[in-house]
């Protein structure tokens, strides 16, 4: 009968732990706050509920105007199917954290036995067990499970970061893409234009036929890299399309079809290399993860000599003769042959590779930001020097050519070559400009946020 108040312990606690809700909103609201954050940007995650409809709203209000960088990651963040997918796994580790809290269900026991002779009354035979070590464990159990919510969110909204850097630099491929095409559609219709006229000069007797034949092919040039251009805009076009996981009837957006100005300055590497591996959010899920196995290898070292199950209960028999015997219950599984030696060697395994894991990462994080932040410092330096100097050069020489070419002083091939030049470097410049964003992009992923210091908002 000392059994009883253990069973009504039990039943008490299964009862508690039934009230811990599985609704992950909570949890996935923390991570949405956070990314917020450290992006600086307001985010609406889909959360399943009213909320929703905030969120509706601003994907159909980015959408409805041109597109910056900036609203192409909200777009992204509310929209991806990959990442709405990872978000699940918030809700996957949420019912574990639930499910971590609850008993184990009782185990109902009955038999009927019939004698083959007087008296022939039945042996009824009724028990109850419940596993009382499960009981015990339950703290330890919850424990866990929490610290695997923690993990999961701290992944996924590492996730969302490393998207919100691809957008980016997807938007500063679009962007300086869209730019190169206005000015190489410009300059074909200029330059056919002039292929027009050359024809038209040569006919009337005014121009030779290699210059004429030479402004013709300057033209068929321009078209023929307009016509490339055309496609790569389309091809970058579509990879922002996937990142942002567009259905077809919504991919008539526009955006903006010039690169933002590079900022005044750039941030230090020292302060930005401490912040990645002081706030890295998948440097932090990895660092749960050795903190989970640490607990878990705890754990089993700590019971292996117990009995890997406790069942208590209560049994009651009613004799054929009519009188019933109740008393307590207790099945031990003995630890005599598997005392967890297998599983312990397991645990210290994957504990060794969660921690050489963490710090692989700790260096590729540091490495990331040093590199990425060395090649964006020069691609500004380089994009300067070429909007500075070289581009205005080229003009100048662009603008003598064709004073000297009116005055018959330059021939055609001349004025070609030097408008092809100022072309070039035109180009150079702009990609430049692109590679400089598209390696800020990868900068801010390799800190795991903005540049600038945000407040740590996540609970």
């Amino acid at each position: 009968m000392r059994a009883m108040p253990l069973l009504a312990g039990a039943a008490l606690a299964f009862l508690l732990a039934g009230c811990a809700s599985v609704d992950p909103a909570p949890a996935r609201r923390a991570v949405e706050a956070d990314v917020s954050a450290r992006l600086d940007r307001p985010i609406a995650w889909e959360q399943g509920g009213p909320d929703d409809r905030r969120a509706d709203a601003a994907f159909s209000r980015l959408l409805a105007g041109p597109l910056t960088a900036d609203a192409a990651v909200e777009v992204a963040l509310l929209h991806n199917p990959g990442l709405r997918a990872a978000f699940e796994e918030i809700g996957v580790s949420q019912a574990d954290l639930v499910q971590a809290g609850l008993l184990r269900n009782p185990v109902f026991f009955a038999s009927a036995r019939f004698p083959d002779r007087p008296p022939l009354a039945g042996d009824i035979e009724l028990a109850v067990t419940q596993d009382f070590l499960d009981l015990l464990m339950k703290p330890l159990q919850k424990r866990m499970a929490s610290l695997e919510l923690a993990e999961t969110k701290a992944r996924v909204g590492h996730e969302a970061l490393q998207l919100a850097a691809d957008v980016r630099a997807a938007s500063a491929r679009y962007q300086a893409r869209l730019q190169q095409l206005r000015r190489v559609r410009l300059a074909a219709e200029t330059l056919e234009a002039a292929g027009d006229l050359a024809a038209a000069q040569e006919k009337a007797g005014t121009l030779s036929e290699l210059d004429a034949a030479l402004r013709a092919a300057a033209g068929q040039q321009a078209a023929a890299e307009t016509a490339e251009a055309e496609i790569d805009a389309a091809r970058d076009r579509e990879a922002l399309n996937r990142l942002m996981g567009l259905e077809p009837e919504r991919t008539g957006w526009t955006m903006a079809e010039t690169l933002p100005p590079l900022p005044p300055t750039d941030p230090p590497v020292t302060a930005l290399e401490a912040r990645a591996l002081r706030e890295r959010l998948d440097l932090e899920a990895a660092g749960l993860r050795v903190a989970l196995l640490e607990k878990a290898l705890s754990l089993k070292k700590g019971t292996a000599l117990l009995p890997a199950g406790v069942n208590v209960g209560v049994d009651s028999e009613r004799n054929p003769d009519g009188s019933r015997v109740t008393g307590p219950t207790l099945e031990l599984q003995l630890p005599l042959f598997d005392q967890g030696q297998a599983s312990v060697a397991r645990l210290e395994a994957l504990l060794r590779q969660a921690e050489d894991r963490r710090e692989r990462l700790r260096v590729d994080a540091a490495s990331a930001v040093r590199e990425a932040w060395t090649a964006m410092r020069a691609k500004r330096r380089l994009a300067e020097t070429y909007r500075r100097t070289l581009l205005p050069q080229r003009e100048k020489i662009l603008r003598l050519s064709q004073a000297q070419y009116n005055y018959m002083l330059k021939s055609p091939y001349d004025l070609l070559e030097a408008r092809r030049a100022e072309a070039e470097t035109e180009r150079r410049a702009l990609e430049l400009e692109r590679d400089y964003w598209i390696e800020r992009a990868r900068l801010q992923a390799a800190v795991g946020g903005g540049l600038n210091p945000t407040p740590k908002a996540r609970s």
